[in-house]
């Protein structure tokens, strides 16, 4: 079981400022996945919700006081903290990047703080999403800053930093719900690329490449769609997806997953 654990505060008051980043960011998850649409249940003194194999969790305890929440959720569980995802503003990153470390986060953040308390370790993986947009700028002490609400300029530079963060840790945790609407989408498996096999003339480097992705994707009957892939499409992209379906859990179709792998490669 994985645990993905969005800070913030609630209340409409609190909805677009910097500390309720990561509220954005399991919103984000849960607005891009249909069968996730649900409704969340009230408990853990949270919202939460469990799909198959990850539980999504946005505390109700206001910032300062997080780690409650994520002590009850861990206990009721027996989760191991090496599963935990927690997704929180940091103000040692710029607006517009993100870092994904495990046992490292900010110099200072109360949410933070709480949990190592609740939890005596920091080992937990820390999904650091930079609000700092002061540019040097520290006439507003750090603790009001955070309480702040986006500029309409760094709204749009944070939506494409919380899809980026959305889509990487969908990857980590849940890699097939996120990319069943995608295959829906697809229709068929190569229906994205348009690519039809007319024929001309396919180097043997493309041709080899080609037999060993139909081979490593269990999908030999489309070897020479996979061929053409080969030499129409980026090498290290088509790397990259083949990699990403080897590090994957079991699934029903390789070759769709390298498919969707591959067309959120190409997006970013």
């Amino acid at each position: 079981m994985n645990y993905v654990i969005g800070l913030g505060n609630p209340g409409a008051e609190y909805q677009k400022t910097r500390h309720n980043v990561g509220f954005m960011v399991v919103d984000e998850i849960f607005r891009k996945v249909p069968e996730f649409q649900g409704k969340w249940s009230e408990k853990f003194s949270s919202h939460v919700f469990k799909s198959s194999d990850t539980l999504y969790v946005k505390p109700d305890t206001f910032m300062n006081d997080s780690g409650k929440a994520v002590r009850e959720v861990m206990d009721f569980y027996k989760g191991e903290t090496k599963n935990l995802y927690v997704i929180h503003d940091d103000l040692d990153i710029a607006i517009g990047s993100y870092k994904i470390q495990l046992g490292t986060g900010p110099k200072v953040h109360n949410g933070l703080t709480s949990i190592y308390t609740h939890l005596h370790t920091e080992e937990f993986w820390h999904v650091r999403v930079g609000v700092d947009g002061r540019n040097g700028d520290r006439t507003i002490p750090s603790r009001d800053y955070v309480l702040t609400p986006f500029s309409v300029t760094e709204l749009e530079i944070l939506d494409d930093t919380i899809q980026r963060v959305a889509r990487e840790l969908s990857d980590k945790v849940h890699p097939r719900a996120v990319a069943k609407k995608d295959f829906q989408a697809l229709g068929t498996l190569f229906d994205g690329f348009q690519l039809e096999d007319k024929g001309g003339y396919i180097t043997q480097e493309f041709q080899d490449f080609g037999y060993r992705l139909a081979m490593e994707l269990d999908d030999q009957p489309h070897k020479s769609l996979y061929m053409r892939l080969a030499k129409t499409e980026n090498r290290a992209l088509l790397e990259q997806a083949l990699s990403f379906v080897s590090d994957a859990a079991t699934v029903k179709s390789k070759a769709r997953l390298f498919m969707w792998k591959l067309k959120q490669l190409k997006l970013t």
